[in-house]
């Protein structure tokens, strides 16, 4: 007689017979045909069911649960599929979420990002255009929180609303620290649009952080082009841009490979393309064309290298600079500058500006100002009416003109 038996108290599993007797589950082809009906209690085992061998198989080995998103290490969590360039109508739930953008609105955007997904889970937005400006479009900015956001390239294209100029917010999940997730955006084009009236957001991308700080946010390879995809337009003088920074990082935060291409700037001189907040930020070989100021530090220990800005600039404000320092202990190191103003160390002191080639500066190729003190400079190939200084005796290390 084979019969399935637990413990009394549930703990335990097994399978007695005349010739067999097992505490964990045994193979189908160990059972005979049938189980006879029997009440069975013995040494506290007691007759738990009775059946077929594959009645009893199937309650030793249940089968899997329904399949449903995977939130493991490999692969997206979530997947955003464009339906007007070609993807899936239909949901689906496989080894991750899929979750069909219907109009090409940014609507499955804003719902993947809002997904409960644990710290660290991704989020992949496949090609094709995400245009936030049309009726239907949700509410911006979206929340980056904890999320690593990648798509395409510039085949995954975003274009901004010409009113509700911020488009994300990147924030930790969890706590500030190692144990907190910090946001991820890589891979993605924006398509820039010329500000309409009554236009509101102050920045882009906000890697500083709203209701909880950034820590740590990472951004790559990100391009923000007027008519990204088709024949660009230059930069512009827009008194209806509200943005005064296309890019702002918080603390610790890195920006890497991304570029700000023909976008506008105001007669006020109020835009900025990268804008290092947070300590210890740290921008390397992106590039700006346009906009008032390309790259601006406000930190301690904020960093510029590797980086380009281009001759395009120029046009769109009589005071464009390429580089401006205005946090202590500031690095600047490798730049090719175009600009009214190359680069120019407002305050902080200890600023180090080395290894920089400007090119047509009709002002200043390198300045400091009283407020920088103790700065070095050193190595720099410069093309200005002012050398180096209006106060030579903050300066360390002169360059020729």
């Amino acid at each position: 007689m084979i019969v399935l038996l637990t413990s009394l108290d549930g703990a335990t599993i097994g399978v007695e017979s005349t010739e067999v007797f097992a505490l964990s589950p045994v193979p189908k082809e160990l059972l005979p045909d049938g189980l006879p009906a029997a009440t069975y209690i013995n040494d506290g085992i007691r007759v738990t069911a009775q059946g077929t061998v594959d009645e009893v198989a199937t309650l030793l080995n249940p089968p899997p649960p329904p399949p449903g998103p995977t939130f493991g290490p490999t692969g997206p969590t979530i997947v955003v599929g464009n339906v007007p360039a070609g993807d899936p109508v239909e949901a689906q739930v496989d080894r991750f979420l899929y979750i069909p953008d219907m109009l090409g609105d940014g609507s499955g955007i804003a719902e993947a990002l809002g997904n409960d997904i644990p710290a660290g889970g991704s989020v992949h937005i496949r090609r094709g255009l995400y245009d936030f400006g049309l009726p239907t479009s949700p509410a911006l900015p979206l929340l980056l929180k904890g999320k690593r956001v990648t798509g395409d390239g510039c085949s995954t294209l975003l274009r901004m609303s010409t009113l509700d100029r911020t488009l994300f917010v990147m924030e930790n999940l969890g706590p500030i620290g190692i144990n907190g997730a910090a946001p991820e955006l890589a891979h993605i084009g924006i398509d820039w649009t010329v500000a309409a009236p009554g236009a509101v957001g102050t920045v882009l991308i906000d890697a500083f952080g709203g209701a909880v700080a950034s820590r740590r946010a990472t951004i790559e390879n990100v391009e923000v082009t007027k008519n990204l995809g088709g024949s660009p337009a230059g930069p512009v003088l827009n008194p209806n841009e509200s943005l005064t920074s296309i890019f702002m990082t918080g603390f610790a935060g890195r920006v890497f490979d991304c570029k700000c291409i023909n976008v506008d700037g105001t007669a006020g001189g109020t835009v900025v393309a990268f804008r290092l907040v947070g300590p210890a930020s740290r921008v390397s070989q992106c590039a700006v064309n346009g906009a008032n100021v390309s790259f601006r530090t406000e930190a301690i220990r904020a960093l510029v290298e590797s980086c380009s800005t281009g001759g395009g600039a120029i046009t769109i404000s009589g005071a464009h600079t390429g580089i401006v320092l205005a946090g202590a202990g500031g690095r600047v190191l490798g730049n090719d500058v175009v600009g009214v103003n190359g680069i120019v160390a407002l305050s902080g002191g200890g600023s180090i500006i080395s290894a920089n080639n400007i090119s047509f500066a009709t002002v200043d190729g390198i300045r400091i100002d009283l407020g920088a003190t103790d700065c070095v400079v050193t190595n720099n190939r410069l093309n200005g009416t002012s050398a180096v200084s209006n106060d030579p005796s903050t300066v360390i290390g002169l360059n020729a003109p």
